[in-house]
């Protein structure tokens, strides 16, 4: 138990003893609570709830392709206004095609997983993607990447 525990670390120890003793007290508390739980799972009424617990799998359904293309339109779709040229273009320019290792020669020092949204769409085509956090993370993998090299 954590209150033996903390008697063997602090045996002999003046200074160890209010704190085994906290321990002891903690683990009466811990031990009345927990033999309840113990006692509810032995139930029948806690047979049925661990059996009704277990019996269904949750599963995620695979994003559909049109759906992970629509979300990769509308981050196209999103502008930004440069103030001082107020010049207006496309905010995910930069981030269509791999980055070019030949110009920015340190890239691979700082990023270790390179994405671009030209690869997000060749796993979107490939089916690649099983749960939308798979989709998720790649998105914020660019930023990410992006925020590493750049920072």
């Amino acid at each position: 138990s954590v209150s033996d525990n903390c008697h063997a670390f602090y045996v002999g120890n003046d200074e160890g003893e209010d704190l085994c003793n906290k321990a002891k007290r903690l683990y009466e508390s811990m031990e009345n609570t927990l033999g309840q739980l113990f006692l509810f799972d032995q139930s029948e009424k806690g047979a049925k709830a661990i059996e009704k617990a277990t019996s269904k799998y949750m599963t995620i359904k695979r994003p559909e392709k049109d759906f992970l293309k629509g979300i990769m339109t509308e981050l196209r779709a999103a502008t930004y206004t440069d103030r001082s040229a107020k010049i207006t273009e496309r905010a995910t320019t930069l981030f269509e095609k791999p980055v070019d290792i030949t110009v920015f020669t340190d890239y691979p020092q700082f990023v270790e997983t390179p994405m671009d949204l030209e690869t997000v769409d060749r796993k979107i085509e490939a089916g690649s993607y099983v749960t939308p956090e798979d989709f998720e993370y790649d998105i914020a993998l660019i930023f990410k990447n992006c925020e590493r090299y750049n920072g």
